[in-house]
């Protein structure tokens, strides 16, 4: 897409929300700056994503990339 001059968007937040934002408005052709803690393994949560998020990411073409690092999700608690 073409890079819009314009105008340019800080996300803050580098969970979920806030990638699949980034993500967004970057296919926009918006500049971006992520700003958010330095995601860690050792912080023990997990984050489940549904069929519309995974079907966002495949449209960003980031989708193949996570599979590997990736598990199905079987039982929610």
């Amino acid at each position: 897409m073409e890079q819009n001059d314009k105008a340019r968007i800080l996300v803050a937040g580098s969970g979920p929300a806030g990638l699949i934002a980034a993500l967004g408005f970057a296919e926009a052709g918006f500049a971006v700056t992520l700003a958010g803690p330095e995601v860690t393994s050792s912080d023990g949560r997990t984050t489940a994503l549904m069929n519309p998020s995974l079907k966002v990411l495949e449209r960003f073409g980031v989708l193949d990339e996570l599979r590997p690092h990736a598990a199905p999700l079987k039982v929610m608690r």
